[in-house]
């Protein structure tokens, strides 16, 4: 496939509502694929779904001329018949021709019907193989209600969402606007589940705006998406590859309206690209990473725009959506994010062609295929590995040249010598040195110039190992006296922060009283401090020479009691649990199931449960201090391994919530709507059941 042209095949228009800006997207990609690299056949889709193939075709369904003249075109999903077939009528007949086989497939088909895995199930049923993500992944990416539950799955953060079908629209309109009010205050977003480009999409600030919100929505799709309404930033991220994919710089979007409708998006040239996205550094690698984790989570492949909403008022990240085929037009964020990244508009055209799956490209050489060509369909080389190679051996050929030239010299930095006349030795830096020749003579001691010495003293060379040892001695001497110096031996501690533990605890277990400061290790005694009081949140030691300690301490502070197994423990706002440690206590208390454990390896007793971390998760507190202020007065919050949080209501039915903070707002809501609705119908229930939002049920019996 390496030595020919790659005959690529650019499927356009469609059936949904985003088929002009499919041809916008084709045009720009089409201008990329240089002759000198590809064989480009324009396919057309038109509105009615009928495919026509022929040179500049596209052309024709910008609205340029007729379709009269070319020719219709088909796939078939039948392997044996892989191409693109062109069909044409004769007398009494349809012709049916292989019209030229096919390399890969790049559709850029925008919604429904090529972005939602049907198309691309065509392909597979083929074996023909194509440009970006296959069924599962884009048609996770297409319904929104159903990438919202993946998404939560996967721990990634959602706006509050709920769906309803286009039945309950039409059939009980007034139901799912107080559903959608319980769940949220305005504003309040309505759009198909299965659409994209901002189509059909609306912003309603009051009830009237919801309810033809709902009814535009449901002219799209069966199944309607109604979300909270966040005054945020739209922060889009570009990922490119397979199993290990990239991310781009962020961008953000400044839309003219209230938010990026579908006029803003492509019509609009008011709406404002910012390049890179004006955001903290931390964040934005936050949002990079937030992309690859959702873009693996939907198992999809090749290209994807990632589409973040980031809260003016908190800051906190949300995922919007992932759009698996993204926009190529000239306003685009997808290929201007990668050109921001470093990625040409036409390197980026080249690479999304060769990322294709590698059981494609078997097939399509009937496994005659080798492992490096395999490589080469993931990552072709770059400029900079062209580069570098050439360095290389650029290097290991003057290296081979210097050594057949000077064969047998010693490797040096030095020109050159001649030495007993031979020319390849190399000069040495250190010269040896002579032998000093100590010469005698005799001279009389009465001849002219001759005196005799008395014997002199031996001189002492101070050099620096004398120095050296010197030091040694003065520094051991300086060591050994502030050892045993009163001076630096500590004889209390400046303990603060603390509330209900006391200043002779802490001074136990520091345990640093009468010893030399130089013996005192902070990192030792905040170890032994935090092991000794898991009550404690923060704790910091110094040290002052000569002989000063200070602890700083910040206690947590408990929130709620959680009792179980006949043990309470006392719950701060992060979750660390501990034993109680002083008078009073929180008003909170749950009758939990055995969520901690209390029964550490190697320990004999539940006294060794304080060296043990314990913790409940956070989600959960936070659910127990919120439905806290509805628990009925005088009872208590029970927490159940099955269904999670709730109280036996004293008029005899049970409640439960699920086990963490999720829509627990809404929950309280749906609740309360639910018991109306009961006491409304004279139903006396044994049981409500809360704990999944969009499917709440109740029980006449338990």
């Amino acid at each position: 496939m390496s030595s020919q042209k790659l005959r690529v095949a650019v499927l356009f228009g469609g059936r949904s509502g985003e088929h002009e800006i499919s041809l916008l997207s084709a045009r720009s990609i089409l201008s990329a694929m240089k002759a000198d690299k590809y064989e480009v056949i324009q396919i057309g889709i038109t509105h009615e779904g009928a495919w026509f193939v022929g040179e500049n075709i596209l052309d024709v369904f910008a609205g340029n001329g007729s379709l009269n003249g070319f020719a219709s075109s088909a796939l078939f999903a039948d392997p044996s018949r892989r191409g693109l077939y062109s069909i044409r009528k004769s007398d009494q007949y349809e012709v049916i021709e292989l019209l030229a086989d096919i390399d890969v497939v790049f559709p850029i088909l925008h919604g429904t019907f090529g972005e939602d895995g049907t198309v691309q199930g065509l392909f597979e049923l083929a074996e023909i193989a194509y440009v970006g993500a296959g069924v599962l992944g884009s048609s996770l990416g297409m319904d929104k209600g159903v990438f919202r539950d993946v998404m939560r799955a996967n721990n990634i953060p959602q706006v509050d969402t709920m769906v309803v079908l286009r039945s309950e629209v039409e059939g009980s309109l007034e139901d799912v606007i107080e559903q959608a009010e319980a769940m949220a205050s305005y504003p309040i977003f309505t759009k198909p589940a299965n659409l994209g480009s901002s189509v059909g999409i609306t912003k309603c600030m009051n009830r009237s705006d919801l309810m033809e919100g709902l009814m535009d929505a449901a002219r799209y799709d069966r199944r309607i998406l109604v979300q909270k309404g966040v005054e945020a930033r739209e922060i889009e991220v570009s990922v490119l590859g397979n199993d290990e994919p990239i991310s781009s710089v962020p961008g953000e979007i400044v839309p003219s309206a209230d938010f990026y409708s579908y006029e803003a998006k492509y019509f609009d040239e008011h709406s404002e690209l910012l390049i890179p996205a004006p955001i903290p550094f931390e964040i934005s690698q936050q949002i990079r990473e937030i992309a690859v984790q959702a873009y693996r989570a939907i198992d999809c492949a090749g290209m994807a725009r990632v589409d973040f909403l980031l809260d003016k008022a908190t800051g906190q990240v949300f995922l919007n959506e992932v759009n698996t085929i993204p926009g190529f037009t000239k306003i685009s964020m997808y290929p201007k994010l990668w050109e921001a990244s470093g990625l040409s508009f036409e390197s980026l055209i080249d690479r999304l062609n060769w990322l294709l799956n590698a059981e494609q490209i078997a097939i399509k050489h009937n496994g005659d295929i080798k492992d490096d060509e395999l490589k080469m369909a993931e990552k072709k080389p770059t400029r900079a590995d062209l580069l570098r190679d050439r360095r290389n051996r650029r290097s290991r050929k003057s290296s081979t040249s210097s050594s057949r030239k000077f064969k047998g010299a010693a490797k040096s930095i030095y020109p050159p010598i001649l030495v007993r006349g031979e020319f390849g030795a190399t000069a040495s830096r250190t010269r040896s040195k002579r032998k000093k020749v100590r010469r005698r003579y005799d001279i009389a001691l009465d001849g002219r110039g001759a005196e005799m010495r008395l014997p002199s003293l031996p001189t002492i060379a101070v050099g620096w190992r004398l120095l050296s040892g010197l030091l040694v001695l003065i520094l051991g001497f300086l060591i050994y006296t502030a050892w045993n110096s009163p001076l630096f031996t500590i004889s209390g501690l400046e303990v603060s922060g603390l509330a209900r533990l006391t200043n002779q605890e802490i001074n136990a277990v520091a345990d640093v009283i009468g010893k030399s400061i130089i013996l005192v290790n902070p990192s030792d005694i905040e170890r032994d401090l935090r092991e000794a009081f898991p009550q404690l949140a923060e704790v910091s030691v110094e040290t002052n020479v000569p002989n000063e300690v200070m602890i700083k301490v910040i206690e947590r502070r408990p929130v709620l009691a959680w009792q179980q197994e006949g043990q309470t423990f006392w719950v701060d706002a992060d979750g660390s649990a501990f034993l109680p440690d002083g008078e009073g206590g929180p008003e909170v208390a749950v009758l939990g199931a055995d969520l901690l454990s209390l029964s550490p390896p190697n320990s004999e007793s539940l006294e060794n449960e304080e060296s043990k971390d314990l913790s409940l998760p956070i989600k959960l507190v936070n659910a127990i201090l919120t439905i806290h202020e509805d628990v009925p007065e005088g009872v208590p919050i029970v927490y159940d391994a099955q269904y999670g949080l709730g109280w036996q209501d004293p008029r005899g039915w049970q409640v439960y919530f699920g086990h963490d903070d999720e829509d627990i707002d809404m929950k309280l809501r749906v609740y309360n709507k639910i018991f109306k609705r009961l006491k409304k119908a004279g139903i006396r229930p044994a049981l409500i059941n809360v704990e999944h939002v969009h499917a709440p049920y109740y029980r006449l019996e338990r």
